[in-house]
Order: structure tokens, then sequence, then C-alpha cells
């Protein structure tokens, strides 16, 4: 659109130049006009006239699905937008309809569209980039038409949210024995309490914490190994410390159980909730970890039986009680299902369970990268 040097103002469109006029909040093409003109853009026209409204806003990862960009829901960079301008009024973008600005989204997803005029536009988000290939749209639709009224106007309600293509997030567990009164033996080949696997010694060369392999050596592959994504764990004679087996325990003898996690899937997992049960014969120590440093969401003056590290850094005490961190104990024969009715998989309470809630862990990227991604709950119990 274009305003020549008798204030007439002039749009392109199909091939043709024709004059149009302002009637109340529309353009309207002035019959009798219309002539074929040379080939041109229609930014040739449209680029002429500036006006003072926006229209913009943001195209958003929306995780839950819900169409609503909720904390933690980030922006999409380097998603092109394309803004048409509606010539009819229709709201849907027809042949003739000029593009008349591409844009695309900054680092936090947002884009704006300046010195418009008024008049009816459409906002379509085009993805020339492919970032959001096979997502899915939680927005109505990946277009918008906005009417822009005499006067200046910031239109920030343009806003596209899109679900990233499912992926499989997968936490991977594995809980050994640490201590056994206080003591891990960590010399070559010997499980805790003098507990000695000759078939593992063996087939191990006697290395430290021999329950610790995560895959069976020998010549054939063995169907039961475990995946590559094994790779992700930090150095297993370092982190997995422990045994799956106690040995030779007896009546008033102190078990230390510890659970590690890995996020180890193609995407983050989100709202992880770790449930374990206290072994049958075996009494929870709700006292154990008093002297560890308390979690400060928490109440500082409660018992402490369960320990939670994430990453490599010092572990937080968690309490036995409903407060504000992310742990809890339930007695036998308390319900788990009556506070977290998703943990159905857990089984009966027959003999006390811990609760812990994880939160999102992210996928590992490499071996103990990033530091969020791994580390381990803890407890104590007495053998009955």
């Amino acid at each position: 659109m274009a305003k020549d040097g008798q204030g007439r103002l002039w749009a392109l469109g199909a091939g043709d130049i024709f004059q149009i006029q302002i009637v109340g909040n529309s353009l309207t093409e002035v019959a009798g006009t219309r002539k074929p003109t040379p080939a041109h853009s229609s930014f040739d026209a449209a680029e002429c006239v500036r006006g003072s409204s926006n229209i913009g806003q943001t195209v958003w990862e929306d995780k839950n699905g819900n169409g609503t960009q909720d904390t933690g829901e980030l922006g999409i960079e380097n998603v092109t937008v394309d803004l048409y301008w509606d010539l009819n009024g229709n709201g849907v973008i027809n042949a003739n309809d000029p593009v008349v600005g591409t844009l695309t989204t900054d680092a936090n997803g947002n884009y704006d569209f300046s010195e418009l005029i008024f008049g009816n536009y459409i906002v379509k988000v085009t993805d020339r980039n492919g970032l959001l290939a096979d997502a899915t749209l939680t927005s109505t639709t990946d277009t918008l038409a906005v009417n822009l009224p005499v006067g200046a106007v910031d239109f920030n309600s343009a806003n596209f949210g899109y679900q990233p293509v499912a992926s499989d997030p997968s936490v991977l567990l594995v809980k050994r024995i640490t201590a056994i009164n206080g003591s891990t033996t960590t010399q070559g080949g010997d499980n805790l309490a003098g507990y000695i696997d000759q078939q593992d010694d063996a087939s191990s060369g006697g290395s430290p914490y021999d329950d610790n392999r995560l895959s069976i050596p020998g010549p054939a592959t063995n169907p039961g190994d475990p995946q590559p994504d094994t790779d992700k764990w930090p150095d297993p004679n370092t982190f997995l410390i422990g045994g799956i087996h106690g040995g030779f325990t007896k009546p008033g003898d102190e078990l230390e159980y510890t659970i590690y996690f890995l996020s180890a899937g193609e995407s983050d997992a989100e709202a992880v909730l770790f449930c374990d049960r206290v072994p049958d014969n075996v009494r929870f120590l709700p006292t154990a970890f008093n002297s560890a440093t308390p979690d400060p969401q928490g109440i500082p003056t409660d018992d402490h039986g369960i320990l939670l590290q994430i990453g490599s850094g010092n572990g937080l005490a968690l309490s036995n009680s409903a407060d504000g961190d992310q742990g809890r104990y339930f007695a036998p024969g308390e319900s788990l299902v009556a506070v977290y009715p998703q943990l159905t998989s857990c089984g009966d309470n027959k003999n006390g369970a811990i609760v812990v809630d994880l939160g999102t862990l992210p996928k590992a990227e490499s071996s103990g990268s990033p530091a969020s991604s791994y580390g381990f709950v803890r407890f104590r119990g007495q053998v009955k």
C-alpha cells in the first residue's frame, strides 16, 4: 500500500494496482481504478506506509499441553512468523493477501511486528527453520486474525503454544547395601560383611565393588546386558559403591540401603516420584540422619531418616513427616496411594516405605553431566 502525491492510497493485488479508500475502520477498493501493473512485490507498496501499532508476543513450548504458558515453559527461539494484510477482512489467508513482514523469534521466543497502520491482519507461524517439526499445536490454530483500530495499539496477545514431540524419559535405579554396622568393605572381590561371591570375583578379576558391574563380561554378548545408556553414570568405581548381598547378619545389625538414580532417557524425566519399601525383617531407623544437614524446606527439629543427594554435592537429610521437604516415611500399614494416587505400583506397605519427590531430572548428556541428572536416596534399618 502506498500514498501518491495527491494524497490517494493505492494497493497491489493479483497483479493489479488499485486505489483504496478509508471507510470507517476499513479499507475498500475505489471502483474503476484497478489496472494492470508490471510485476511487483507486495512489499513495494506495503513498506511505504508506517503506522504506530504493534502485533506480537510469544511462541512457546507447552510441555503439559494445556494451552497456557506456565512457569518453566520457555519460548522457542528461531521460529519464523509471517504477518499478512487481510485485504477482505475475512480472517482467512487468501491468495491475494500480501505478506507485509516476516520475523524470527528471539532467544525468549518473542517477536514483534511494529510500525503498523490500522486494518485487518493475520499472523501465521510458518516455522521455515523446522523447529516445530512433529510438535503438537496446543493453540486453537497456527494463525490469528487481528483487527487494529485507528490509533496506536500494542497487540501483544498473539501467542502460539507447541507441545514437544513425545520422547522416552527413563530413570535407571540401582539399589545397593552400602554399609553394615557403619562399615563398607571396599577391597577387591570382597562384598559387605566378608561375603565373597566366587563367581563374580573370578569374572571381574578382583576389582573393587565386584557387585557393581553393570554388564557381564565374556566372548559372547549376554542378551540381558544393559543398553549403552549405562555409560551416563558417573565413574561406577567411585559412585555406585555397595553390594547386592548383605552376607551373614543377625538381629540388631544395622544395614544402610542406597538407591542410585540416573535420568538416562531421550528427554528430561518430569515429576519423578520415587518409592521404596523397607525390606522384610528390617526396622526403619527414623533418626539415622539426624546429624546430617537438614533440608531447609522441612522441619529441622523433626527426626530425619532419609538422605537425598543430587549430583556430587553434599546430601540433605529429609524428615520423616509430611512437611515441606522432598521426602516422607510411611509407617507399616499406612496408605501411600491415599497421599500419592500414582504409587499403585509400589505394592502393599507391610513393613514401612519411603517416598521422595525428585521433581524433574534433566537427561544425562554424558558421564555425570549434568550433575542434576543423577544422585541417590539413602536410608537405614535394623535387622529384627
